[in-house]
């Protein structure tokens, strides 16, 4: 969440960050956020440590466990990073709208029907 949130438009920016967590796990995911710079590798860190979320529950929000599994992976996600960094401008922005109709579409079945 926050990715593009602090130091916007090239500026400096600070985040502080407070918590009374004192678990082992707490402390490492605090170590990562303080360490790396890089947004989606502390993502696919926090992902190693988390996992996928679900739908409905009291964990983080997202994908579920079964669809997570079935369709993403890390090693996955390297090799479409490195498609994805291959593709011209013009190819990145019809997959972008693409994936975008896709979403819209599989967003509608779940929550009208």
């Amino acid at each position: 969440q926050l990715r593009g949130r602090i130091g916007r438009d090239g500026k400096l920016g600070y985040c502080f960050c407070l918590t009374n967590a004192t678990s082992k796990t707490s402390l490492e995911r605090l170590k990562l956020f303080k360490n790396i710079n890089d947004g989606f590798k502390l993502s696919e860190e926090d992902y190693k440590m988390r996992g996928s979320g679900t739908i409905l529950g009291t964990r983080q929000h997202g994908v579920s466990e079964i669809m997570s599994s079935m369709y993403f992976t890390l090693d996955g996600y390297e090799k479409a990073k490195k498609v994805y960094n291959s593709m011209s401008d013009e190819d990145k922005q019809s997959l972008k709208q693409n994936s975008e109709n896709k979403f819209a579409q599989i967003f509608n079945n779940i929550v009208l029907n």
